[in-house]
C-alpha cells in the first residue's frame, strides 16, 4: 500500500491538484473567502492498479475469440493447455510490461470520500 496524501478539486469530479496552492492558482477568478473546493485522500497508482484489470484468463479468452473468426470452434482448444503456472507467468509479464512502458505513478486514485471545504482567510494569507 502506498502512502496516502491529499488532492484537491474545484468541482468534486476532477481531482487534478496535488497541492492546495496549485488549485488556488488555477482558478479563473481571484480566490475568495467562502469559495467551495473539495479535498480527498489519494494514493499514487501503481503498475498493479493497471495490470490487475487484465489478467491472463481474460487475455486468453480474447485471443481465443479472435481466433474463432479464423478457425472456428477449435480456437477454444488452442490455449487449453495453459497451466495455472503459465497463467501466473503471463500475469507477471503484463505487470512487468506496464512498469516498463508507462508512467502511471504520475496519476492517483481517490481513497474514501471527498470532503467539501471552503476557502478561509487564513488560506489566502
Amino acid at each position: 500500500m502506498t502512502e496516502l496524501r491529499k488532492c484537491f478539486s474545484l468541482d468534486d469530479e476532477e481531482f487534478n491538484y496535488d497541492s492546495f496552492g496549485d488549485m488556488l492558482e488555477s482558478m479563473d477568478e481571484e480566490p475568495t473567502v467562502g469559495r467551495v473546493y473539495f479535498e480527498a485522500d489519494c494514493e499514487t497508482l501503481t503498475a498493479l492498479d493497471a495490470a490487475r484489470h487484465v489478467d491472463a484468463g481474460c487475455l486468453i479468452e480474447q485471443m481465443e475469440s479472435s481466433l474463432y473468426d479464423e478457425i472456428g470452434d477449435c480456437a477454444m482448444e488452442v490455449f487449453s493447455g495453459a497451466t495455472p503456472e503459465a497463467k501466473l507467468e503471463l500475469d507477471a509479464f503484463l505487470l512487468s510490461w506496464v512498469e516498463k512502458n508507462s508512467d502511471i505513478s504520475r496519476y492517483w486514485k481517490i481513497v474514501g470520500k471527498s470532503r467539501e471545504c471552503q476557502i478561509t482567510e487564513g488560506d489566502l494569507e
